[in-house]
């Protein structure tokens, strides 16, 4: 009778192929058969429900398509509104990606720009409309650097999906742009006697056009390459600046004096574009786990 529990232990270790040193295998399996747990404490397990709990509730919405029910449009809209709030919840931690070094840099190289364009007379509205791409293109590049890095594997086991991590990046490369080119606004609007507006549409447009330039491309090449070609666009958007912009040459005189709220449009397409690119992988990627 003695020999029966290591005879099943002997059979547990045959099916799974463990052949080789059965004897410690056997030995091991006993010293955790006898291995005990102590029951935790009452309050560590409402700690852990209560951490559980919001994770749960959001992951609820994953639930097999077979045990659904037909939605309603209440509930569609608290799904929408949960995604909405875990993208918000994302965007602290993807502003941590930025680090000091790189805001230090980049902000004293911006104002440093605005000074030395000022002190030599220079066009100050120009500088910030061409500097404000060339920012967005770095720090895209700076904020979504994981690709390169090889620990997109690491990003996929988490409880957020590619396309709410995409979308919180995003934010946080427009909000710290827009920000960084805001502060500078009222001096130059002042120093080139400029409207508020005016001289606000003159740096956000590029700078949408080149964000949406830059992952649309990467969407196919990789964000290397997105890069690369938005780059190459804001080099030949300087190429001509002297002649005015690319969108003003391209466009018939008619439409000309529309042309920063022409590529503010176009920069706003492609980042739809994009974003719905990304929801759409995603959602196939729940399918096919799912599967």
């Amino acid at each position: 009778m003695s020999n029966q529990p290591n005879d099943k232990k002997y059979r547990i270790l045959a099916e799974l192929g463990e052949e080789s040193e059965r004897e410690a295998l056997v030995q091991t399996m006993g010293k955790l058969e006898r291995y005990t747990v102590p029951a935790p404490p009452a309050h560590s397990t409402d700690e852990l429900i209560a951490f559980l709990k919001p994770i749960l509730q959001e992951g609820a919405s994953t639930a097999p398509e077979d045990v659904k029910t037909m939605p309603t449009s209440l509930e569609v809209n608290a799904t929408e509104r949960r995604k909405l709030l875990s993208i918000l919840r994302l965007v602290q931690p993807q502003a941590m990606l930025i680090s000091r070094w790189f805001v230090l840099v980049s902000v004293l190289v911006f104002m440093a720009g605005l000074a030395i364009t000022k002190a030599v007379h220079g066009n100050m509205l120009k500088f910030l409309a061409n500097a404000s791409p060339l920012l967005g293109i770095l720090t895209v590049f700076y904020e979504f650097r994981a690709r390169l890095s090889g620990t997109t594997e690491l990003e996929a086991a988490c409880p957020y999906s590619p396309a709410q991590l995409a979308v919180a990046r995003l934010l946080v490369v427009l909000s710290y742009d827009t920000l960084l080119c805001l502060a500078a606004t009222p001096f130059v609007s002042y120093w080139q006697d400029q409207m508020l507006w005016q001289v606000a549409i003159s740096w956000f447009a590029p700078l949408l056009l080149v964000l949406g330039i830059a992952l649309t491309v990467s969407l196919r090449f990789g964000i290397m390459g997105g890069c690369l070609v938005a780059a190459t666009v804001w080099i030949l958007q300087l190429a001509v600046s002297e002649r005015g912009s690319m969108t003003a040459m391209i466009l018939p005189k008619q439409l000309a004096a529309f042309g920063d709220f022409i590529t503010m449009g176009v920069g706003i397409v492609l980042l739809f574009y994009v974003y719905r690119h990304w929801k759409s992988n995603s959602v196939l990627s729940d399918e096919q786990q799912n599967d």
